[in-house]
């Protein structure tokens, strides 16, 4: 953690929600294979279309087009939900515990596996700087 710093493995105050560029992808592989052992043929048909549909996404790219769908009204609302609670840690309004809290209880089926982390997590002082902010929590 020391080495690559909590700004490389932190999402606060950005708009991608991952840290991870691969893991959309490897559930788009996992939604179109529909088996985790699927036969030899089937594998090759499914990953002719992936490598396919990832060369138009490229030659979209290159001509500046987007390559995604809109986001979802539910998704939009979820990232403005998220964004409002950011600026009110920001702001000094809420502790990381509050921020940390809420944002667990908003998203519990996604974060149940922090369960026990939210709870062990102390409150910080309010005036530290976000990347400080960011230090402190992963350190607890």
């Amino acid at each position: 953690m020391g080495q690559v710093g909590p700004s490389r493995v932190s999402v606060f105050h950005t708009k991608k929600r991952t840290t991870n560029d691969l893991e959309s992808f490897h559930a788009y592989l996992k939604i179109k294979f529909k088996s985790y052992n699927p036969n030899y043929w089937d594998f090759i048909k499914t990953l002719n279309e992936v490598i396919q549909t990832t060369e138009k996404d490229m030659e979209r790219i290159d001509n500046h087009v987007p390559i995604r769908h809109k986001k979802r009204p539910v998704t939009i609302q979820k990232e403005k939900y998220i964004d409002a609670l950011q600026q009110q840690l920001i702001n000094g309004d809420i502790t990381p515990n509050t921020y940390l809290k809420t944002i667990t209880h908003q998203y519990k089926t996604q974060f149940a596996i922090f369960e026990g982390f939210i709870e062990s997590v102390e409150d910080v002082d309010t005036e530290n700087e976000v990347e400080d902010l960011v230090q402190d929590v992963s350190t607890e």
